[in-house]
């Protein structure tokens, strides 16, 4: 038992750098799939998410029936992903909204060659 008392401030301290870090990993990525729209751009950031989220699992060995670092930390990367989708799209609609109507095109005119 004591060292399960000993090993809890190291515990207490992985889950909370994990839920940070998951919540940091998840906001690149959201940031890289909303700028490049290519799922391959954010894959670092996701496995990097996803190692947080098992660190951030160690709070429960510390905290007994703490699960609201864990909740936080899987939560993120859909939230952020969700958030800068939804920014990507009001973008798009409002730069689509502001250009300016496209001209007709213009016939191609075929000119006899020799």
């Amino acid at each position: 038992m004591a060292l399960w008392l000993d090993l809890t401030h190291v515990f207490t301290f992985l889950g909370i750098a994990g839920t940070v870090l998951a919540l940091a990993f998840g906001i690149v990525a959201g940031v890289a799939f909303a700028i490049t729209g290519n799922p391959s751009r954010g894959a670092v950031a996701t496995g990097g998410w996803l190692v947080s989220v098992m660190f951030s699992f160690t709070a429960t060995f510390a905290f007994v029936g703490s699960w609201v670092l864990p909740t936080v930390a899987i939560v993120a990367l859909p939230l952020t992903l969700t958030l800068t989708a939804a920014f990507n799209v009001a973008v798009c609609a409002r730069s689509h909204a502001a250009q300016s109507p496209v001209a007709a095109p213009r016939p191609a005119v075929l000119t006899p060659v020799g």
